[in-house]
């Protein structure tokens, strides 16, 4: 039996042009913390495991050719193949099954990439820990028994660590958000999970305790920092290292990444904009004073907007969520 490490890395929105409210350079920035991460996976000889959103943006035709060839490059000379949970925008509206016309499906093609979809051992068959996956389900991304471990998953371990790694709304104990999530305790079964990690929110919402039960909860935030929000206007950009040690303990580290720009390098400056002000503190205003700016909408997550207006029903809503990201 040897000791497992495993890199979690959260999401790269890598992009060949910078999003809303980015200044140039933003696939160089993007880059440059890819050959960090890949440095340290390589000397602690971990497994790299991308929680989603490799791409920023799901339209193949938005996607050039050479940026999907220097991802083959860059993700080729990791020593351990990554592993990628799909994120909502590494897929088209009809999920898994768009992946042959998604940038994404041309790394899996290539070689450089496994796709982490449902549960497996993470490269050698006497470790001590598993992985179960939920790739994003637009259907069910709020649903807590989505993420509840399944009778074949938790047989399958045989005893060993648990560690589910999903790209959704899930939210730590406690926490409220004003659009629909999951808080991580009310998934039936989470006590069976050593660790749940997520990507899908870009804020850093740390390690922490789900419930009264010994499974831990861990999103460190988007290594992307794709919006100039409060969040990665303070932030530092981290990856999470987890060491199971052959008797099946669990370390958990923080990493910053080396290299990585103050944010007050990467996003545009605006003298007449308090990020996250309290006189500006209701997000529907926001986006209308947005809107007198040309739809400048960078400050602004996309389900942040949605979550005080009235729609008919969920579908209505998941749908121009769906949009919104599509166009963005």
């Amino acid at each position: 039996i040897q000791m497992t490490k495993l890199v979690f890395v959260g999401d790269i929105h890598i992009a060949d042009n910078p999003p809303l409210g980015r200044v140039e350079g933003y696939k160089e920035q993007i880059f440059t913390k890819l050959s960090a991460i890949r440095k340290i996976c390589n000397d602690q000889k971990a497994l790299p495991i991308f929680l989603g959103d490799v791409y920023h943006l799901k339209r193949p035709d938005r996607v050039s050719h050479q940026l999907t060839q220097e991802m083959i490059v860059g993700l080729g000379i990791f020593e351990e193949k990554p592993l990628v949970v799909p994120g909502n925008h590494d897929l088209g509206p009809t999920g898994l099954a768009s992946l042959s016309r998604q940038p994404l499906g041309t790394l899996l093609h290539a070689g450089v990439i496994n796709l982490l979809t449902e549960y497996m051992n993470p490269g050698w068959s006497d470790s001590e820990v598993v992985v179960i996956a939920r790739s994003y389900n637009t259907e069910r991304d709020d649903d807590p028994t989505y993420y509840s471990p399944t009778e074949e998953e938790v047989k399958w371990a045989h005893g060993r660590k648990r560690i589910m790694v999903a790209h959704g709304s899930l939210i730590p104990t406690g926490a409220t958000r004003p659009y629909p999530c999951v808080n991580v305790e009310t998934i039936p079964g989470v006590e069976k999970l050593s660790l749940l990690v997520s990507g899908h929110i870009h804020e850093d919402l740390g390690i922490s305790e789900v419930g009264k039960v010994d499974t831990l909860f861990a999103n460190l935030g988007s290594v992307g920092r794709v919006a100039r929000t409060q969040s990665n206007m303070m932030r530092t950009v981290k990856i999470l290292m987890v060491t199971v040690q052959e008797e099946g303990e669990i370390w958990l580290e923080q990493i910053d990444i080396p290299g990585v720009l103050p944010a007050l390098e990467v996003f545009e400056h605006k003298d007449n904009y308090e990020v996250d002000s309290p006189a500006q503190s209701d997000e529907i205003t926001r986006f209308v004073d947005s809107l007198g700016e040309g739809l400048r909408v960078e400050q602004n997550d996309i389900p942040t907007l949605l979550a005080n207006i009235s729609f008919p029903n969920e579908p209505v809503r998941k749908r121009v969520q769906e949009l919104l990201e599509e166009a963005q």
